[in-house]
């Protein structure tokens, strides 16, 4: 059975193994404060970066600066697939050492965030065995330094194709729980292909290979690029607004609906690196595909680097800034009705389920607190924050 696990992280922070080290997290946040410092030091300068009206920029760039000071990453992800590159077995033996070691450091002296853990190597031919290797070392090492697996540790399985693989990874994981006497561990599956979309027949198939990881598999993941590339798309033409990327996440959210399952859109190739100039291009793109993503309902997605922690705080800050008091106000109108409301928009209790979890995530992601959404929708701080279904609320 999977661990209890806290909310969904507004990101997850894709690191090199060969990268990893005790102080990353930190080091990752400093490297993204001095960005915002060099190249948005003003709230004028982020507005014009990012074609925001300036009025907006200085609550925005306050809450950024604030993020990024106290808790700029939400999911760490070391990387053993295409982050690492080719290695031979005995180098990547030393770095699974190495990571365990960062690991346990970072758990040790606080720093190792709430979610974090492995992409491995994909249950594919030539790779499947390296993949358990490593993750088998790298949690007996764990354990072995620390005493325990961390909390929040999450295995992503890239690459997914068919049941079979996730299947395999939670009988491997099950496995490692037993001999190391460890407490429930994640699993989560990324989809990079049309093959792993879609079956042959033309049958989108996500439902069937994430509920394949068993109770242990939490997530499915989007990979922009493999999956731009299985399409046949142009490498000059490769972004996640691109309309296959469109397709395969509205598919990915379907076959997902009223499922436990979270979500999580891919990443954004641009890097923010250069002068001026080349860093605002690149986090214009970032921030307009962090926007686009939670306008899709994907409030979880991947960075690449340091200086994109800037734009994805920035796109989720001002996204909830601009929308949770009008939820808050149409959400109030249904709780004070008890039920369907007219006006300027005609809501019912669909809807109001829907409102109440975009007040609640602007509450999480810290553009508003509690007490003051709370009494702006009518509500409790308690019910407001709490895990009870909209009706449940309505009808105190």
């Amino acid at each position: 059975m999977a661990s209890e696990r806290p909310g969904q992280p507004l990101h997850t922070y894709y690191l090199s193994a060969a990268l990893a080290a005790a102080d990353a997290v930190s080091a990752i946040g400093a490297a993204a404060h001095g960005a915002m410092a060099d190249h948005a030091a003003t709230p004028a300068d982020l507005a014009a970066a990012l074609g925001l009206d300036p009025d907006d920029a200085p609550e925005l760039h306050a809450l950024v600066a604030s993020r990024l000071a106290h808790h700029p990453v939400e999911d760490l992800r070391f990387d053993f697939e295409d982050g690492l590159g080719f290695v031979t077995d005995a180098e990547e033996d030393a770095l699974t050492a190495a990571v365990a070691a960062a690991a346990a450091a970072a758990w040790s002296d606080g720093s190792l965030p709430g979610s974090w853990g492995l992409r491995i190597k994909p249950f594919g031919p030539g790779s499947r065995d390296r993949a358990v290797l490593t993750l088998d070392r790298f949690l007996t090492a764990i354990v072995e330094v620390a005493g325990a697996v961390p909390p929040g540790f999450v295995v992503t399985l890239p690459k997914v194709e068919h049941p079979g693989q996730p299947a395999a990874l939670a009988e491997v994981v099950a496995a490692l729980e037993d001999r190391l006497r460890a407490a429930p561990l994640r699993i989560e599956v990324m989809i990079e292909s049309t093959g792993g979309l879609m079956t042959r027949d033309g049958r989108v198939q996500v439902r069937e290979l994430a509920e394949a990881g068993g109770e242990r598999c939490v997530a499915v993941h989007f990979g922009t690029y493999d999956y731009s590339t299985s399409c046949g798309i142009p490498p000059s033409e490769q972004h996640l607004r691109h309309p296959a990327c469109d397709f395969a996440r509205m598919a990915i959210t379907n076959a997902l609906a009223g499922t436990r399952f979270w979500r999580s859109d891919g990443s954004t190739n641009q890097l923010p690196e250069g002068d001026r100039a080349a860093v605002h291009a690149a986090w214009r793109r970032h921030y307009d595909d962090v926007t686009n993503s939670l306008s899709q309902g994907y409030v979880q997605g991947w960075d690449l680097h340091p200086a994109q922690l800037v734009t994805r705080y920035a796109a989720v800050l001002r996204f909830h800034l601009a929308t949770w008091r009008d939820a808050a106000a149409r959400l109030a109108a249904l709780v004070a009705a008890g039920g369907a409301t007219g006006g300027a928009h005609l809501d019912d209790p669909a809807t109001g389920a829907s409102l109440l979890a975009s007040v609640q995530r602007a509450v999480s992601c810290g553009a508003v607190d509690a007490a003051s959404a709370a009494a702006a929708c009518g509500m409790s701080e308690a019910d407001l924050t709490g895990t009870a279904p909209f009706w449940d609320v309505v009808g105190r």
